[in-house]
């Protein structure tokens, strides 16, 4: 199965580059911590880097009171994978979901249709209640 060819690497990029340097046949990179270079050194010549849009960078949010250091480093890194690195695709769900609302409307349509055909059977981990959803969103980002 798909799930058991998945591996997750601690943000220490010394202790897991070394041994998948140039091995990986897909990375997904969703915290662009070193600008998406560690996880481009890891793809195999014919690996493909799949970007996701990071919404927090780590850094302060205004540099001298006027720069927003996140949005620009943000930006940065957003072109250099657009424009620099190939074998490299960007996604931005956000971004995504504005453009072309009626695309996701009519996805999310036809995966409850197959739920409710009983052909996909959703995982779920846990519960919450409506009033805790935005701290249980927090819980995931970190």
């Amino acid at each position: 199965s798909l799930s058991s060819r998945i591996e997750v690497f601690e943000p220490h990029i010394d202790k897991w580059l070394p041994d998948i340097m140039e091995k990986m046949d897909i990375v997904i990179d969703n915290t662009c911590v070193d600008g998406y270079a560690s996880s481009w050194q890891a793809l195999n010549d014919k690996g493909i880097l799949v970007c996701l849009a990071t919404a927090h960078m780590g850094y302060s949010t205004r540099g001298c009171g006027v720069i927003d250091m996140d949005e620009m480093l943000r930006t940065y890194s957003q072109m250099k994978a657009k424009y620099t690195m190939s074998q490299t695709v960007f996604l931005d769900i956000r971004q995504d979901f504005k453009q072309n609302r009626i695309e996701f409307t009519r996805d999310l349509m036809y995966l409850m249709f197959l739920v409710e055909q009983g052909k996909i059977h959703p995982k779920v981990g846990e519960k919450v209640a409506l009033d805790d959803v935005g701290d249980a969103q927090k819980l995931l980002a970190n």
